[in-house]
């Protein structure tokens, strides 16, 4: 059995530089992190050892800090590929932001599963970026792309009904929009 540590967020906060900062006498709180993330110490040294001392492109040349700069992003990739227990370092893909990532797996994962009839299931609290491209492959799969809404207690709409016809499209477990509901939609 694992055992459920608490999470010592003092200790979280310690690790990220701009969280030291008081605004209007509180502690900074930053929730806006879809758009922008803060960046703990470790990340911040290491991206300023790259700047100062290899910034080249990865996997694109035959000089020297090219060569350093892609010892380092395959570095990176073994050790995510560790933290995630990954079954390889080549499972693991950097992309630059979650539009990308999701428009990477819309179009090599999704292309290649969703097949027309089936349905691609969301919330209703999906920001843009995670809807619009899955509205893009129902269209391109099956010419349709208007969402069939589900009931507001989360019911899977009517004509997601089949358990061979749902594949997944995104799931938000939370909106920034107060009063956001977590109905299904089906495309």
């Amino acid at each position: 059995m694992i055992e459920a540590r608490a999470l010592n967020v003092e200790k979280v906060r310690e690790d990220f530089p701009i969280l030291a900062r008081r605004i209007h006498g509180h502690p900074l709180v930053y929730l806006d992190s879809a758009a922008t993330s803060q960046k703990p110490a470790a990340v911040i040294d290491v991206m300023d050892d790259y700047y100062r001392r290899y910034n080249a492109n990865p996997h694109r040349g035959v000089y020297a800090i090219s060569e350093e700069a892609t010892a380092a992003y395959e570095s990176a990739r073994h050790r995510v590929a560790s933290f995630i227990n990954a079954a390889s370092p080549k499972e693991v893909i950097f992309c630059r932001n979650t539009t990308e990532a999701i428009n990477l797996v819309r179009y090599s994962w999704g292309r290649a599963n969703v097949h027309a009839g089936d349905r691609i299931l969301l919330t209703e609290m999906e920001h843009h970026s995670n809807l619009v491209p899955w509205q893009l492959l129902a269209q391109e799969v099956a010419g349709d792309d208007q969402p069939d809404q589900g009931d507001r207690g989360g019911g899977a709409p009517s004509r997601c009904a089949g358990p061979d016809r749902r594949r997944p499209g995104g799931a938000a477990h939370a909106g920034r929009r107060p009063g956001s509901g977590r109905g299904l939609l089906c495309l």
